[in-house]
């Protein structure tokens, strides 16, 4: 219902509502299997998961238990559909899924409740993908400011994973998610890419992927 009229919305807010819902009939309609292990409201695995589905680990340590010697690592392992990745523009140029990804796996600093001391502390978190999913869907999440260009690969290859083929890229114009403009370029025959944009002629892409509008960049 929230999607229907001429308005325009976040292409991954639709997204993520419509497999939510779907993943609620394949439960109901009990097309679905056990899943321990991963934090996930209710744990089973449907074919939502089996297509976009991966699993992301994430490891925390308390700064301060390890300042006093007695240093735990925690992890957790949550069930995820989509990558999200930060541009990010150094002197070489504009990054890639790849370099992202790199990015998005450095450690950062949180606050949680320790299960070791029992305090609110400062603690080291870092997150990586431990599973493929047959189908990777990658947000570059764009905040205010200048919109840095994101170089696209054909060809993703992450660490511990198989190699991964691009099969489309989703562009975005506006000041906002769900204002200005979407147009998309997805590979066809003979693996060429056509790039699509409202009513006007479908039109075979001459540039690589890489040059295509890189500061629309986001899905």
């Amino acid at each position: 219902q929230q999607f229907l009229g001429d308005d325009q919305h976040d292409v991954f807010e639709f997204l993520e509502s419509f497999l939510d819902r779907a993943r609620g009939w394949e439960i109901r309609a009990r097309r679905c299997s056990g899943w321990g292990g991963v934090q996930l409201t209710t744990p089973v695995a449907t074919h939502v998961e089996r297509l976009f589905g991966f699993v992301l680990e994430t490891r925390r340590r308390c700064r301060e238990c390890q300042g006093m010697g007695r240093s735990q690592v925690r992890s957790w392992f949550s069930s995820e559909n989509v990558l999200r990745v930060a541009p990010k523009e150094d002197e070489g140029g504009p990054l890639g899924v790849t370099e992202m990804y790199f990015a998005s796996c450095a450690a950062v600093d949180d606050e949680f409740k320790c299960g070791a001391c029992g305090r609110d502390t400062a603690h080291e978190s870092q997150s990586w993908i431990r599973t493929a999913p047959n189908v990777l869907v990658v947000q570059v999440r764009r905040g205010a400011g200048p919109r840095l260009r994101v170089a696209v690969e054909e060809v993703l290859d992450l660490p511990g994973l198989p190699s991964m083929t691009l099969v489309g890229v989703v562009y975005h114009r506006g000041e906002t998610t769900s204002s200005g403009h979407y147009t998309c370029l997805c590979r066809g025959p003979q693996g060429r890419f056509w790039y699509y944009d409202d009513n006007r002629p479908v039109q075979r892409e001459q540039q690589e992927v890489a040059h295509v509008k890189p500061s629309q960049v986001y899905m």
